[in-house]
Parts: structure tokens; sequence; C-alpha cells
């Protein structure tokens, strides 16, 4: 699973640098939380939380509101 990750968020890095997104940083770290990876489209900054799921309704299921409030401290402090 831990690979099948791996593997998830770096195709959607590869995705979106071809889309034209700035990549600013992967899996960056603080004490409140994580993000998968910030990227900037234009002039709007992105924090994607890349998930491994057969469906795009089943990724938005697996982001718990306790997962989604780390997600966003972490935005904050970013």
């Amino acid at each position: 699973a831990l690979l099948w990750g791996m593997i998830a968020e770096w195709l959607a890095t590869i995705l979106l640098f071809m889309k034209g997104c700035s990549i600013l940083d992967r899996r960056w770290r603080c004490p409140v939380g994580e993000i998968d990876l910030i990227v900037k489209e234009g002039e709007t900054i992105l924090f994607v939380e890349v998930k491994a799921r057969p469906t795009r309704e089943k990724a938005l299921e697996a982001i718990l509101p306790k997962q989604r409030g780390r997600i966003e401290n972490a935005a904050s402090v970013w």
C-alpha cells in the first residue's frame, strides 16, 4: 500500500507539472500535519492530498474530518 501511495504521488506530480503547475514542495511536513503536494497554478497555491483509490468518490471518502483538519492546519503553517 505504501509503495502504491508513493507511485500515485509521483504520477500526480508529473500530471500537475504537465498541466503547467509549478511544483513547490512534496511530502511537506510540520508538527501539525503533512501535505502531499504543494503546487502553484498561475497565482493560486494548491495544497494537494493524493489518494490512490479506484474512483474519485472513494478517494473523497478516504479523507476523514480529522485528516482534513490536519491538512488545513498544515496549509495554514506553510
